[in-house]
């Protein structure tokens, strides 16, 4: 899937990541009939699946990942 944004590279790892969190979530979604909404997802709010302290500063990670995740979450809910 291509999002077309550019980041730098531990960036496209985290929100690579965010992405298909975000796609399995939109789809559930979407599924069960509820609405579109990203922001109440747990895994938006926290931003902390897969991080580490090797990823580097967890706020840059928490910013990619709710990137990635809206995206995916919108791809997922429209039928990606």
């Amino acid at each position: 899937m291509n999002v077309g944004v550019v980041l730098p590279c531990s960036g496209r790892r985290h929100f690579r990541r965010a992405t298909e969190e975000g796609i399995k979530a939109g789809r559930n979604d979407r599924s069960r009939g509820e609405r579109f909404d990203f922001e109440n997802e747990s895994a938006y709010k926290d931003a902390t699946k897969g991080y580490n302290t090797r990823l580097g500063d967890k706020a840059i990670y928490q910013r990619y990942f709710r990137a990635g995740f809206e995206n995916g979450y919108r791809a997922g809910w429209n039928g990606y």
